[in-house]
């Protein structure tokens, strides 16, 4: 690093590497390498040389020689000294792909492995769908196309006692919620749980809210569990309640993941927004099941990139998706605007009609 002192008019330089006067003999690629704190680069080039000597102990290669050689790959040793040594631009290029192979190799290893150890079947049997017609026949509108073609699918598994795990996508406002309230219904209605996880308290509370309205006509029991917010008597109940099966759906944020929220036998684990999740947080929900086979869907405008990944790969996971708005829906309007003084009066104006702004 050169740097200039403006009181001397000087410049220096800052831990230069030292070359040989051969020049010529000199010329080679140098690795650089992270600054680690308490290590003088000298001393750690001393370890990498020393590491490097004991490559052909360490360095069995687990991937087989025909995938080495139908892909055109260096040996493990042969990348690994590349990585540090370089000989050549063309072989670090080289080195460079074949850790890329591994860690794509053993990345769909995993998701294969992942894929054979979850059940296809599952033992949550549906023999009644009178509630889940009461409830479609009661909805204020007609499904749309896509809504049917979703619940369809869902249906068809279900009566199979095929588990379902799926991706359901669709941007805001196309209706996705009515996908897990119907499918709630289902499972409910044959004496099992349903568990739906939401982000936020705003978004549980209004899931709630609307859950109510349209299955509580039909006896289903519909509770919000909020965990630490709760007083210590409501909370001791409720938990009591979810563990004897009183409460058919359980609403909640990450608080129905604690270990106190014991379910009866939840059938049915809803994520709603799932890309605001951890793939750990998810999979708490789905292991509260008594069985591995529980049946899972999530739920997102941008589901995150791991779930797509898993859904191209057709591995453990199939994407539904919901294109077509309800006939009744205003379509919204998008500007985009530099100008605060803009932004303030389109606020002023929706506030002045009774609107919200955020």
């Amino acid at each position: 690093k050169v740097v200039y002192d403006k009181e001397y008019d000087t410049f220096s330089v800052t831990e230069p590497i030292i070359f040989s006067p051969d020049i010529a003999n000199a010329k080679k690629i140098y690795p650089v390498y992270s600054k680690i704190h308490g290590m003088s680069d000298d001393y750690l080039k001393e370890k990498i040389t020393m590491a490097l000597s004991y490559i052909t102990e360490l360095s069995k290669d687990i991937t087989p020689y025909p995938t080495l050689s139908r892909f055109n790959l260096l040996s493990k040793k042969e990348a690994i000294t590349e990585l540090h040594r370089p000989s050549s631009m063309e072989r670090l290029t080289e080195a460079k792909k074949r850790t890329d192979f591994d860690d794509l190799l053993y990345f769909a290893l995993r998701l294969e492995d992942e894929k054979r150890s979850l059940p296809t079947g599952t033992p949550f049997v549906i023999k009644s769908m009178k509630k889940y017609r009461e409830f479609i026949n009661s909805l204020p509108y007609d499904l749309t196309p896509d809504q049917k073609k979703v619940l369809d699918y869902f249906l068809e598994k279900a009566r199979d006692c095929r588990r379902i795990s799926s991706l359901v996508c669709g941007d805001v406002g196309s209706g996705k919620t009515v996908v897990i309230q119907a499918l709630s219904v289902l499972f409910a209605e044959n004496g099992y749980q349903v568990g739906i996880l939401c982000p936020s308290v705003a978004l549980a509370n209004q899931h709630l809210k609307d859950t109510q309205e349209l299955l509580g006509p039909l006896g289903i029991n519909v509770a919000l569990y909020r965990g630490a917010s709760m007083k210590a008597k409501e909370k001791r109940e409720m938990l009591e309640k979810i563990k004897n099966g009183e409460i058919d759906i359980v609403i909640g944020t990450h608080a129905i993941l604690g270990n106190d929220v014991v379910f009866k036998d939840l059938a049915l684990a809803c994520v709603d927004e799932e890309q605001k999740f951890s793939v750990l947080q998810r999979q708490a929900l789905s292991n509260k099941a008594r069985t591995a086979a529980v049946n899972v869907a999530t739920f997102s405008a941008t589901p995150i990139p791991l779930s797509l990944f898993k859904a191209l790969s057709s591995i453990s996971l199939d994407v539904q998706t919901i294109k077509t708005k309800p006939a009744n829906r205003i379509p919204p309007k998008c500007a985009i605007t530099s100008k605060q003084s803009e932004i303030f009066r389109v606020m002023e104006r929706e506030i002045r009609a009774g609107r919200q702004a955020y």
